[in-house]
Order: structure tokens, then C-alpha cells, then sequence
């Protein structure tokens, strides 16, 4: 027979008369082949029914706090996740900042950029590379700027090139005054700018 509140196959045997419940609603039991009429319409209204909905109730909650449980599990590992990457990036920031502090580090800042690029992706590769010579000292920019002015590592681009020794030149780097210098000479990565041009060549030439 079916257990009316659940809808599970009872086996109506010696183990079930000794017992008596269903084994997935624990609802005690009735033949209701020994029932007449009367009888089985009061069990089922005054049973079964009241059983049904209690049991339906605690299995939406079940649910519920299964679903919530699997939530916060998921919501846990994303945060270790992002915990963890944030923790990797950082350490990747600070080992190109060692790297681009030094001079003629181009090459190996290179390498490491495509090896991050390699198992980060571009967008990562390039937010690390940045973070590395953002608030760093004039060396790291200037090494940075000649990376993207000759493509060591990263794809050439001379105007990002300009802007990093830019940045390197207002803190008095004299070899990143005297690209800055060529660049507005020649024009290349910004406008042509003979005055500008002459400025920084005297800015690197005076040591200011």
C-alpha cells in the first residue's frame, strides 16, 4: 500500500505490523483494510491530513536550510577564493616592484609579465604590472616606460610609454627627462612640442 501523507510503497508485512511506521514520514500506519467507512474518513481527516501538513512544513524547512547551508558554503569559498587572489596579487605586485626598482630589470620584468599574463589573463597581468610602479620610485616607472616603448614583455605602446616616464620625470629620474625630452622632439607617443622638448632636455641636463 501507499502511506497516504508521503506517498511511499509500504510493505504491508510481519516487520511492518511489528513497527507500524513509515520509513521515510515515520507516520504510524493503518491498515485500513480493517477500517470501515466512518473510521477511514475520521483517520484521514483527523490523521493523516493534520500529519500531511505538519510533515509537508518541516520538509519545505529542511529544504530551506539545506539550500541556505549550501549559500553559505558557497559563499565562503568565494570569499577564501577572493581572499586567496588578492593575497597572490599582492605578492606578484610586490615582486615586480623589486624587480623594476632595479636597473636594466627590463628582460626579467618582461618574463614575469608574460607569466602572469599566461595564467591570469591580460586585464590581471596588466592591473599587477601597474600596481607594481603606481606609488613606486622613479626607477620602476622609468623601466616601465621603456618596457612599453620597446616592447619587452608587454605590446608596444609608445603613449603609455610617455606617460610612465612622465611619471618617473616629474620625480627626477634624468634618463626618464631625457626620453621625455625626444619623445616631444620627435613626436612619438604625444604631439610634437619643441618647448616642452627643450625644457625636459634641460631639466635632465641641469640634474633638476
Amino acid at each position: 500500500m501507499l502511506c497516504p501523507v508521503c506517498g511511499d510503497i509500504i510493505v504491508v508485512d510481519e516487520k511492518w505490523r511489528e513497527n507500524g511506521n513509515c520509513t521515510r514520514c515515520g507516520f504510524e500506519e493503518v491498515d485500513e483494510f480493517f477500517l470501515n467507512e466512518e473510521q477511514a474518513h475520521f483517520w484521514l481527516e483527523h490523521s493523516v491530513k493534520p500529519y500531511r501538513e505538519n510533515w509537508k512544513k518541516e520538509e519545505a524547512l529542511k529544504r530551506q536550510e539545506a539550500a541556505a547551508e549550501l549559500d553559505r558554503k558557497r559563499l565562503e569559498a568565494e570569499n577564501a577564493a577572493l581572499r586567496e587572489a588578492a593575497i597572490e596579487k599582492r605578492r606578484l605586485v610586490d615582486c615586480l616592484a623589486k624587480v623594476l626598482t632595479t636597473a636594466n630589470s627590463r628582460n626579467h620584468a618582461g618574463e614575469l609579465f608574460i607569466e602572469n599574463r599566461k595564467k591570469h589573463g591580460e586585464t590581471v597581468a596588466r592591473e599587477i604590472l601597474h600596481e607594481a610602479v603606481e606609488h613606486g620610485n622613479a626607477t620602476a616607472q622609468y623601466n616601465l616606460g621603456v618596457m612599453y616603448g620597446s616592447g619587452h614583455g608587454v605590446a608596444q605602446d609608445n603613449a603609455e610609454a610617455v606617460k610612465w616616464f612622465h611619471k618617473a620625470a616629474e620625480q627626477g629620474h634624468h634618463e626618464a627627462q631625457h626620453r621625455l625630452g625626444l619623445a616631444y622632439q620627435l613626436g612619438i607617443g604625444v604631439a610634437k612640442d619643441v618647448t616642452k622638448s627643450i625644457e625636459w632636455h634641460r631639466k635632465a641636463d641641469s640634474g633638476s
